[in-house]
């Protein structure tokens, strides 16, 4: 099942049919010309006038609803859907805010069923797991720092990328912006690489760059540009610091580096996918050294699949790299984080299960 019958709907749509095995398709939207849409491209849909008419019929025990709708439309019919016994993906942005999110975890908790998050796009690679394994196995030595910063000249959604989302730069509908857009992979990433049990946000700012094809007569309410100094409470015990940079508009220049340093070797890898490639420098007599190896994803899934495939798999009890319950709502809640202390200029904590 399907709230909302866009072009994420129907990426959703396209990853159910290349799973391998027969799945039923029901959607519902209040656009004909998006429904239109979803129909030509599969004409076996079956399509319903609501969310309510959705639901109305029994529900199997390993039944998905997926809501890709604007966040502004997340948790009320997120809600419905877990109540009606299915369970629930749900496309990032999970919430508008915290207490949105928290009362989606305790409709899911109080069905018995799982809530997901659709932030999982990027994860799974193998060049990530080889970053963990370097870790693990202490080839970079103590870690006392990494480096997360990815910054686009010009990408904004709603402006350069998918302008006729308009409700990207209205607050109420979005909950903000580049840090709501792109942030929930970010957090995603990180937390898959070193699943820390807090985070603290120790300081952050937000900016809205000027352009000079901003619209006059529509307001630009949300940041493209957010940076934060962020420290991850690992499980060892360690307080790891984290530089975290996202823009989507900056007058400063493009750039994109992602690196773990430690006391005897720092990697850096493509954790968004492409090739892959993970390098790792180190000091070999005096002098630093450099050794990179594409680990290319080999599992066939296009990014768009990840989301449905990991958490079907979680439904059925398999071990995915899909993020579900208090883990999506951590996430969740650390973005909200940056937000809170970039306004007080206070630091911010949170705890995962808090």
């Amino acid at each position: 099942m399907i709230i909302g019958a866009g072009a994420i709907a129907r990426a959703h749509a396209r990853a159910g049919s290349r799973m391998g095995e027969t799945i039923a398709i029901s959607v519902t939207d209040p656009s004909v010309e998006a429904i239109q849409q979803f129909v030509a491209e599969f004409p076996h849909a079956r399509i319903f006038n609501n969310l309510q008419d959705m639901l109305d019929s029994p529900a199997a025990e390993d039944d998905i609803l997926i809501n890709a709708t604007p966040p502004y439309c997340h948790m009320e019919p997120t809600i419905e859907a877990l109540r009606s016994g299915r369970h629930v993906l749900c496309e990032k942005p999970l919430a508008l805010t915290e207490d949105q999110a928290r009362k989606m975890l305790a409709a899911a908790e109080s069905s018995h069923r799982l809530l997901g998050c659709c932030s999982t796009r990027l994860l799974g690679l193998p060049a990530a797991e080889q970053v963990r394994k370097l870790m693990r196995n202490g080839t970079l030595g103590e870690l006392y720092q990494m480096t997360f910063i990815n910054r686009l000249q010009r990408s904004r959604s709603g402006i350069e990328h998918q302008p006729t989302s308009r409700w990207f730069l209205e607050k109420q509908k979005s909950g903000g912006g580049v840090l709501m857009d792109w942030g929930p992979y970010d957090m995603a990433a990180l937390m898959d690489i070193f699943r820390p049990l807090r985070m603290t946000v120790v300081s952050a700012w937000i900016a809205r760059p000027v352009t000079e094809i901003d619209s006059t007569d529509f307001p630009l309410e949300t940041e493209q540009h957010v940076g934060a100094r962020l420290l991850l409470h690992l499980p060892t015990g360690q307080k790891l610091p984290v530089t975290y940079e996202r823009a989507a508009c900056t007058h400063g220049g493009d750039r994109s580096i992602i690196e773990i340093e430690g006391t005897r070797g720092a990697v850096k890898w493509d954790w968004a996918g492409g090739e892959g490639v993970v390098t790792r420098s180190f000091d070999r007599e005096g002098k630093v050294q450099m050794e990179s190896c594409a680990y290319p994803d080999q599992s066939g899934l296009h990014p768009h699949d990840k989301p449905l495939v990991f958490f079907r798999g979680a439904v059925r009890g398999e071990n995915t790299p899909a993020i579900v319950g208090p883990q999506a709502i951590f996430n969740f809640a650390c973005l909200r984080a940056i937000y809170a202390a970039a306004e007080t200029m206070e630091p911010r904590t949170v705890t995962l299960g808090d």
